[in-house]
């Protein structure tokens, strides 16, 4: 790794499972795409495709909805790699709150960082930034697809743009798009939807 190296890295949601539907808080809990989910994820992989389609490396979290999310898009931008299951880009462990209804009343305890067992905000955005950065200094991959989870890409964000939230919307399956260049982390382009 050098100050004159630039790395671009895509960070994408998972697409949806049932639970986002019924606006549940996920979690670490381990649930699976809908099919809704696996439309939003061939959507996400045709865009690609088309677009953007040559990634050195995928990497995924552990949980079910991204790896599938991560096989399908491997698939379809013909990916002949190994998907690489990193536990530094798991979801937020949300403590009590997992399961919950997401709504204001309980959102606030999660924005403020007050629920039993809930991983706090600067310990999430070391973990995933600690993630991107190992990446970064000990491979050559110049373009980095990684299938993550709102928070855990909410917080690159919120680590390299303060006016950004951890509930800044993050839709399922989002591109977001992150550049690595003299030794900085930059927002190219966030929450971006295929046409």
């Amino acid at each position: 790794m050098t100050k004159n190296d630039t790395r671009i890295i895509c960070m994408i949601r998972h697409g949806k499972t049932t639970q986002n539907i019924h606006k549940k808080i996920q979690g670490r809990k381990n649930f699976q795409l809908s099919d809704t989910g696996r439309e939003e994820a061939l959507k996400t992989a045709f865009y690609l495709k088309k677009n953007d389609e040559d990634w050195d490396i995928i990497y995924s979290s552990p949980l079910d909805r991204a790896k599938d999310t991560a096989k399908i898009i491997a698939s379809t931008i013909n990916y002949q790699g190994e998907i690489i299951i990193d536990d530094a880009f798991q979801e937020r462990d949300f403590g009590v709150s997992e399961g919950m209804d997401v709504c204001p009343e309980v959102f606030v305890k999660v924005l403020d960082d007050s629920w039993e067992g809930l991983e706090k905000t600067k310990d999430i955005m070391a973990r995933v930034v600690g993630g991107i950065n190992k990446i970064i200094s000990t491979s050559n991959y110049k373009k980095i697809l990684i299938i993550s989870h709102a928070h855990a890409i909410n917080s690159v964000l919120l680590s390299i743009d303060n006016t950004r939230r951890m509930n800044s919307p993050m839709f399922n399956c989002s591109m977001n798009y992150i550049k690595y260049e003299n030794g900085k982390l930059s927002i190219i382009e966030a929450n971006k939807m295929p046409n």
